[in-house]
Parts: C-alpha cells; sequence; structure tokens
C-alpha cells in the first residue's frame, strides 16, 4: 500500500507542545476505553498507563526540544503525532505513536507508518504496545511488523520491522 499523498509528517516545534500532549491523551483515553486487561492478567504498569490519557505538556515540551517528535498532518490538519529516535545500532525505536480517534481507521495509520520509514535514517524499526491493544497490534501487522517477544510478565509485545 502506498502512503496516502494527503498525509505527510513534519518535526514538532516548541509552540506544538499542547498540541501534542492532547493528541497523545485522546488517543490513549479513547484505546483505554475500548480495550482493557484481562483481570487475570492486569499489568504492573497499568497506572503509568492511565496517566497517558491525562495531558502532560512538560514532557512533550522536552521531547520536541531533543528533536524527536513529529506531527502527522492530514491536508495541513494535524491528526497524529509519534517520537522517533534513531540509535547508533542502525535501528529507530517508535514511540506515542497516535492517531486522534476520529481518523482512525481511514488508512492513515498505515499512510503514517510508510513515511515514518522512509524518514528513518536506520534499516530497521522497533517498538512495543500493550498486549490488549488489539487494534494497534491489528495495524502493526498489516503494515509488516514482526512480534518480536514480549516485556513486562507478557503484557507488552514488542514489534519490528527491516528492510
Amino acid at each position: 500500500m502506498e502512503p496516502d499523498t494527503s498525509i505527510i509528517v513534519k518535526l514538532a516545534a516548541a509552540e506544538d507542545a499542547n498540541l501534542v500532549s492532547q493528541i497523545v491523551a485522546s488517543a490513549y483515553k479513547n484505546c483505554q476505553e475500548q480495550f482493557k486487561p484481562d483481570p487475570d492478567k492486569f499489568p504492573a504498569w497499568i497506572d503509568w498507563w492511565f496517566s497517558l490519557s491525562k495531558p502532560n505538556v512538560v514532557d512533550h515540551q522536552r521531547f520536541i526540544e531533543s528533536g524527536l517528535t513529529y506531527l502527522i498532518l492530514l491536508n495541513n490538519t494535524t491528526i497524529g503525532t509519534f517520537r522517533l529516535e534513531q540509535h547508533d545500532n542502525n535501528k529507530s525505536e517508535l514511540d506515542d505513536f497516535c492517531i486522534l480517534p476520529p481518523y482512525q481507521n481511514h488508512g492513515y495509520g498505515m499512510s503514517a507508518l510508510r513515511l515514518i520509514e522512509n524518514i528513518c535514517n536506520t534499516n530497521c524499526v522497533e517498538f512495543a504496545t500493550p498486549y490488549f491493544c488489539t487494534a494497534n497490534r491489528h495495524l502493526y501487522k498489516k503494515a509488516g511488523y514482526k512480534e518480536i517477544g514480549t516485556r513486562s510478565n507478557d503484557t507488552v509485545i514488542c514489534f519490528s520491522k527491516e528492510w
């Protein structure tokens, strides 16, 4: 699938910290409302995960200042965000890949992932998602990412893609 040409990514600027914080909080809150951990497999980190649904401008300002945060735009409207850290071992780490709920399930996440792969100066992207976020896992597998293991007593699934 080719990227949607109406989707672009760009580095976030200092003045985008509140916007990024709101996008992340909205996307995580939506995920938390849709997907719940199994009662017998409740992650130890769940309090931290629930805290992500509350805006945190300070953290996002710090990430933006370090040059790691990007915006995802659809026809000049910001619909998502992500952080991308490129490591010396020829791998990139993707964090907080978030699409606003009204824009989910329209192919924009897939297009954004393709653009992320294109801007990497590495040949591998790795990231993780909670095991119970089945929509995330479906998107990542559809985009060609492979499950490479788990963390935190199997409550986080790690993904990777090389090219």
